[in-house]
């Protein structure tokens, strides 16, 4: 084969970036040809490789043959992780390993009070506060609290509700933010999870991190994460999953606006935005 053509085609899974390029060789008769080609991206992400079609022609360039391929491979462009100043509440400081109840929020859970309020009817009698009835001479009952599943939950979105224009150097730099947050946990030694819709799977994602070999052994994935254009939120999707039993404190990470969906979780757990395109030096958790 005088000249073959090789098209190949590159996606970044992470900011939705699409390039195609065409790499020239020639192949002697039953004789096998190695081609080396570099790559490089700006932003991180998972680039998925494509050969997509390869044309061989004949010496002269009169005759050729097309074939498509199909094949690929993926390579990792690894985020910038960077120092970001992460102060946790005394709240969530105290004990990381125990049952932790909202702040905010009454629930079902008798054996944590969350407040005192007088009696009304239909109320239960087992939740009489009989001691201090007796005491102040009219009906008490004990308001019970609302436990939570865990302290920290870091959520990063991937649907996009407006379809506007894309933009990888802000999508890139939002996952680098939601990565070195979560190292910046484990590195003081604070158990967490992190949060995601997986748009192929059309599922609710939650993932544990306890040190920074679980998150190194995910960053494959994260990087992986694909940005669509929905009707709904991933934060929906964990507020509908979670409403009855809901972390303490979620960070979201997001690109866009948060929606109106925002002030209920804000009812039942601390919540804080991480926008797109945020200075983030200190973060208050």
């Amino acid at each position: 084969a005088g000249k073959i053509c090789v098209e190949l085609s590159f996606h970044n899974l992470l900011t939705g970036e699409k390039r195609t390029r065409r790499i020239f060789c020639s192949a002697g008769a039953k004789a096998h040809e190695k081609i080396s080609w570099s790559l490089e991206s700006a932003y991180c992400g998972n680039i998925r490789v494509t050969v997509k079609r390869i044309e061989a022609y004949d010496f002269m360039g009169l005759f050729g043959a097309d074939q498509p391929s199909g094949n690929r491979e993926s390579v990792i462009v690894l985020p910038d992780i960077f120092d970001v100043d992460v102060e946790i509440s005394e709240g969530l400081a105290v004990n990381w390993e125990s049952m932790r109840y909202s702040e905010l929020k009454r629930g079902d859970d008798p054996s944590e009070i969350f407040g005192i309020r007088p009696y009304e009817p239909g109320d239960s009698q087992k939740y009489i506060h009989w001691k201090l009835s007796w005491k102040l001479g009219n009906l008490y009952v004990k308001e019970p609290s609302l436990p939570t599943e865990n302290a920290i939950l870091l959520f990063f979105e991937t649907a996009d509700l407006h379809s506007g224009v894309k933009d990888p150097k802000g999508q890139a730099a939002l996952m680098e933010a939601f990565l070195s947050v979560s190292q910046c946990l484990c590195r003081q030694g604070i158990s967490h999870m992190l949060g995601w819709y997986d748009q192929r799977k059309e599922r609710l994602c939650m993932e544990n991190v306890e040190s920074e070999d679980n998150l190194t052994q995910m960053i494959q994935g994260l990087l992986s994460l694909e940005r669509r254009e929905r009707n709904f939120t991933g934060l929906g999707e964990y507020i509908r999953r979670y409403q009855e039993n809901p972390f303490g404190h979620v960070v979201y990470f997001t690109a866009e606006e948060p929606e109106n969906e925002c002030g209920g979780i804000s009812d039942v757990c601390c919540f804080t935005v991480v926008r797109q395109g945020d200075d983030l030096e200190r973060l208050l958790i």
